[in-house]
């Protein structure tokens, strides 16, 4: 090895000794490296809200998030429910496809309706993403959001 390289490594252990990286945030980084999807186009989040002191609903509101990709939009209202999450959504344009939610924990199928709405119970606080598959185009997905 190099000087360099060795005074590397060296630092490296000292920081592993005393500051090390958390089990729970290297398998969630694994996780989200085995669900990266190259092929799909990125939804960029073009607006992040939460009502609660908001003034615009006393008492607290859900939070309000919105996806865009091309003609693609996904509106999202992300109630807290507990420990868990339920998120009520809106796929425009609306057609035939499947929509899948992921998180670290799993990954299921959510049908939208003709109108492209859509309702996701019980997911866990954390971070998740959407990934729309239209019967035509290409696949749509979010960044990873933490909620």
């Amino acid at each position: 090895m190099s000087e360099d390289a060795d005074l590397l490594a060296a630092i490296a252990a000292v920081h592993d000794r005393l500051d090390p990286v958390p089990d729970y945030l290297r398998e969630a980084a694994r996780a989200a490296f085995a669900l990266r999807d190259p092929d799909a186009v990125l939804a960029a989040l073009v607006a992040d809200v939460g009502l609660e002191g908001s003034g615009v609903r006393s008492g607290g509101g859900p939070r309000m998030l919105s996806f865009r990709a091309g003609r693609v939009v996904m509106e999202l209202q992300v109630h807290d429910d507990g420990a868990r999450r339920r998120v009520l959504g809106q796929l425009s344009p609306a057609g035939p496809g499947r929509l899948r939610v992921q998180s670290v924990h799993e990954q299921r199928d959510v049908a939208p309706d003709a109108l492209g709405r859509f309702v996701i119970d019980g997911l866990p606080d954390g971070i998740f993403r959407l990934r729309w598959e239209p019967a035509a185009g290409p696949a749509v997905v979010t960044r990873w959001t933490t909620i």
